[in-house]
């Protein structure tokens, strides 16, 4: 074995631990390669990336360093994973292939190459509602892979209150730290049961895409599981499932004393709109959230007044206004009530460019 593979194989044995990936970054730096320079850079950056705070200045300066660099290596980087994963959905994590979308009968046969070839934390499963491509829920349950990886995406109609109950009891999953569930058909049985003993309980961090809707808001705030979560994402788009959460349901979530313990909300094309987003911001009490994401909401600027009149959200350090029509002149009194908090509005922020530097061209 040689060192380069000696040091790989370190950090396939840690994947969370980031000294093995530097000391593999250090390593690339000294061979005097190009080519190995350019990915010892990406792996360092992509290190600092994940311990920046979110949405931070800093946070985004690596993310537009890394990005280009991604995007123009990562077939170069992501290889021995061929007829396993599909083309898109994957990405790197902290310099290395760290989550990937696969069939999950896939996973179920063959995952062992996947976590062979690369240090893999996330999987996101494809068209769960294909009977071609998805594993029976028992099957996938019974993995020994499941226990290989830290966050995990269902998705589709098939994912049902019960699927969702024969997953979430598998001792596989038992270290899960973030679920997403995406068009799922899922209520109280499914949502509300999340965080308890035997039903995922190591997940903080938790996305509903289009899966909670106004009409079931109920099932994610009277859950009392629920109050060990730091992350939640609810999330409207694409293929839309029943009214969006609006007002009323994003005032629920304020007021929900099960949901305190919060350090990161994101509430996405939920049309709050002028009334939602003033009822929304009167009723904000969250003690320690730190970073709060109302894009795509249809907020107009005369909505401002009402986020700067509470002193609660004194303790966020981001609020992201992008995609609704609101411009930076309009958080003049908000920048007044909240000096130390970045504000993103879609005239203060720019596309990341995925056009490579000198230093990171072959």
């Amino acid at each position: 074995m040689t060192d380069r593979d000696a040091l790989y194989a370190a950090v396939l044995a840690a994947p969370d631990d980031d000294t093995p990936r530097l000391v593999y970054a250090d390593y690339l730096d000294d061979t005097g390669n190009r080519a190995d320079a350019i990915r010892g850079r990406f792996i360092r950056n992509q290190v600092a990336l994940a311990r920046a705070e979110p949405w931070s200045k800093e946070y985004d300066r690596l993310s537009r360093a890394t990005a280009p660099v991604e995007f123009h290596y990562a077939k170069e980087w992501a290889t021995g994973m061929e007829g396993v994963v599909l083309a898109a959905g994957n990405s790197f994590v902290r310099g290395f292939l760290g989550q990937v979308t696969c069939y999950s009968k896939k996973f179920v046969s063959d995952g062992a190459k996947l976590f062979a070839a690369h240090p893999i934390r996330a999987v996101k499963f494809a068209a769960m509602t294909s009977t071609r491509g998805a594993a029976p829920a028992a099957d996938l349950a019974a993995s020994p892979l499941l226990a290989r990886v830290h966050t995990l995406y269902l998705n589709g109609g098939a994912v049902d209150d019960w699927y969702v109950g024969v997953v979430a009891a598998s001792p596989n999953v038992a270290a899960l730290r973030s679920l997403s569930l995406e068009a799922a058909v899922v209520g109280r049985d499914g949502i509300g049961r999340i965080g308890s003993d035997g039903y995922f309980p190591g997940v903080r961090e938790l996305t509903l895409w289009n899966t909670v809707n106004e009409n079931n808001t109920a099932a994610l705030t009277g859950s009392r599981s629920l109050a060990r979560l730091e992350v939640l994402s609810v999330a409207r788009a694409g293929l839309k499932i029943g009214p969006p959460l609006r007002g009323p349901g994003a005032v629920a979530l304020a007021e929900s004393p099960h949901l305190r313990g919060l350090t990161e909300l994101e509430l996405y094309g939920q049309e709050l709109r002028k009334r939602g987003a003033e009822a929304f911001a009167a009723a904000y009490s969250w003690p320690g959230l730190r970073r709060l994401s109302l894009r795509g909401n249809e907020i107009p600027g005369s909505a401002i007044p009402a986020f700067a009149a509470n002193p609660h959200l004194r303790s966020l350090r981001t609020i992201d206004f992008r995609f609704n029509d609101i411009k930076a002149g309009d958080l003049v009194p908000l920048r007044r009530a909240l000096p130390e908090t970045r504000l993103l509005t879609d005239d203060t922020e720019h596309p990341i460019r995925l056009v490579l530097l000198p230093e990171d061209q072959p």
